[in-house]
């Protein structure tokens, strides 16, 4: 912005008191003094808009150099400013391309280790069941035989009681239904995946 160099009149101190009288309905005629501006014939240049970072310098009329002679090193200064900013905007936007670029990555690797994760615990489940259906089985076999040694009615009942859990290790046998060998694994959510993330965030490049 350009405008003229000068001064004010003394009244201007007076401008505060004036305007405070004014908002409190005191009628503009009544209110003594007014602002005076004495101008000096010399010009002043600000760039203040948009902000620099050489402080919003100021061009004025000197006593050996013009206002009119600054006028190119104002424009250098100006011009050196919106390069850098751009130069600054361009970095912004790069850094934060490759860090979408970086949490999409730990995205894709976080759904195979979550795959990874699911089918090592269903292997485990099924191991430790198996275990456990191997004792239940040898158990049933020394039960039976223990039987044996019973009166006929309750070796019969003992017999009937026995061959129903015979049946019921026989439907969670893992062994008994190969099917249930292959694991069947849902499509994770965004909130699955928090634990394989190593910080990242499920939901954006935070």
């Amino acid at each position: 912005m350009i405008d003229e160099l000068g001064s004010w009149s003394k009244e201007r101190m007076y401008a505060d008191e004036q305007r405070r009288r004014i908002s409190k309905g005191t009628p503009a005629w009544q209110l003594a003094g007014y602002q005076e501006f004495t101008g000096s014939g010399k010009l002043r240049l600000r760039q203040g808009s948009p902000p620099s970072g050489y402080g919003n310098p100021t061009f004025g009329d000197r006593k050996i150099v013009r206002l009119e002679e600054r006028i190119t090193e104002s424009f250098v200064r100006f011009e050196v400013w919106r390069l850098e900013e751009a130069h600054r905007e361009e970095q912004r936007r790069l850094e934060k391309e490759c860090r979408h670029h970086a949490w999409e990555a730990a995205m894709a690797q976080a759904r195979i280790d979550y795959v990874e994760h699911a089918k090592w615990e269903h292997f485990k489940e099924l191991s430790q069941t198996s275990g456990k259906i191997d004792g239940h089985r040898r158990f049933l076999e020394h039960a039976r035989l223990a039987s044996e040694a019973l009166p006929e009615v309750e070796r019969q009942a003992a017999i009937e009681y026995l061959s129903e859990m015979e049946a019921t290790i026989d439907a969670i046998d893992p062994l008994a239904m190969p099917k249930r060998l292959v694991p069947k694994i849902k499509k994770p959510r965004d909130s699955d995946l928090g634990p394989f993330l190593d910080g990242w965030s499920p939901y954006g490049p935070r």
